[in-house]
Order: structure tokens, then sequence, then C-alpha cells
């Protein structure tokens, strides 16, 4: 997947991030993918996130989770990150969200909309 995506945060990699982990269950993944410009999204002051997931899923991950945010000119959540995870637990969430910070700073001053978080563990 890295050879057709990308293998990291570089300009033109839409592959941002590639996690793994292990667990009872064995090796997991978390890749996240993003276009470098929607990235910016996530610095906006005073930022609207909607975090949602869906079960529906490439072969051999989990769920997909999506992080859009409220761009205030289109007055539209935008879609900035897709992240594909083999398992759905709180280690899972943890690499997720640690490797978005990674990529764009800490999210201050932020409203997080998650309409199905509870019930992701």
């Amino acid at each position: 997947m890295e050879e057709r995506y990308g293998n990291g945060p570089h300009k033109d990699s839409f592959l941002q991030f590639n996690a793994t982990y292990y667990d009872e269950k064995g090796k997991q993944r978390v890749m996240g993918f993003a276009m470098t410009e929607t990235l910016k999204l996530l610095n906006y002051k005073d930022l609207e996130m909607h975090v949602d997931a869906t079960f529906i899923a490439p072969p051999g991950f989990y769920q997909v989770l999506i992080i859009s945010v409220f761009d205030h000119g289109t007055k539209m959540f935008v879609p900035v990150l897709w992240i594909l995870m083999t398992r759905k637990s709180e280690r899972a969430y943890d690499i997720a969200f640690m490797n978005v910070v990674a990529l764009v700073g800490e999210l201050k001053n932020n409203k997080c909309i998650c309409l199905r978080m509870r019930f992701l563990y």
C-alpha cells in the first residue's frame, strides 16, 4: 500500500501515517490518509471538528475513521482525514489521534462533534 500512496507526511503523499502495534489478537495497523493542503484546515482557530466512523472498510481493515472540519468559507464540513483501522479499541483510537497531533500539532480551542464516538469502545 505504501508504494501506491506514499510513505508518510511528504508534500505529495496521500498516506500521512502508518502505525503498527501488537495486541492480544496480533499485529494491528492504523493508517491515515489526507491531502497535504486540506490538513491545514485542522489549524483553524476555533476549530469545529466532526469525527465519525464507518464499518464499511477495505479488506483487512475493520473500520474507517473520518475527521471533517467546518470550513467557514464554504459553511460546510470538509473531510480532512480518513483513518483505516484494523481494530476498534481504545488503544487504536489513541494511536490514531496521537498521529493526527504529530501531523498538525496540538488541536487547541476546538469543538468536537462526535456523533458515534460513544459506540467506539
